[in-house]
């Protein structure tokens, strides 16, 4: 089925209309604002009650948590783990595992690696985000530059737009 554009009929008749619809838009606004500003101040009551209730059994965690690791690296440095890497208990299992990451050499930085790397040409060890920069285009466009060879042109369009005289609403409008 082919696509259909739609034309919208506007239903106001003149500027008066039309300044009207601009005042109605702005107590909207003020509604949508004063709306958003309880929303957040209960989120952020919510949030300090959630804080209140977990800060200490999280502190409480970390505890237990560092005192196992100290238990079961006690239990490792005695010989413990020599045979079975994992030890399995009631409510769950300790253990070892061997992990591979890579890391600086001494006195070497991740700044020295970089420029090590890319001195080396080497890119497969390297991140690039790419991006096109619009803006550098569009003043490229500007100074003359041809900017089709990159499949790209600079247009102009008419683009609708409104603002809003917040200080001649009424103060008392936004609260329905």
């Amino acid at each position: 089925m082919p696509r259909k554009r739609v034309k919208h009929e506007s239903s106001l008749c003149d500027w008066y209309e039309v300044d009207a619809a601009l005042r109605e838009i702005g107590e909207i606004d003020r509604l949508v604002a004063k709306a958003e500003a309880l929303m957040n101040g209960q989120i952020d009551r919510a949030k300090e009650r959630h804080k209140e209730l977990v800060t200490e059994p999280l502190a409480r965690k970390v505890a237990i948590e560092m005192d196992i690791k100290a238990f079961a690296l006690a239990r490792r440095d005695a010989g413990e783990f020599d045979k079975t890497r994992t030890k399995q208990l009631v409510f769950g299992t300790v253990g070892f595992r061997f992990v591979h990451k890579v890391k600086t050499l001494t006195k070497c930085t991740w700044k020295t690696v970089l420029a090590a790397l890319r001195a080396a040409g080497a890119k497969r060890f390297l991140l690039t985000k790419y991006s096109v920069n619009k803006k550098k285009l569009d003043a490229a466009a500007i100074a003359g530059e041809d900017i089709a060879q990159y499949g790209v042109e600079r247009v102009r369009d008419d683009v609708f737009g409104y603002t809003i005289a917040e200080q001649r609403l009424d103060p008392a409008a936004g609260e329905r």
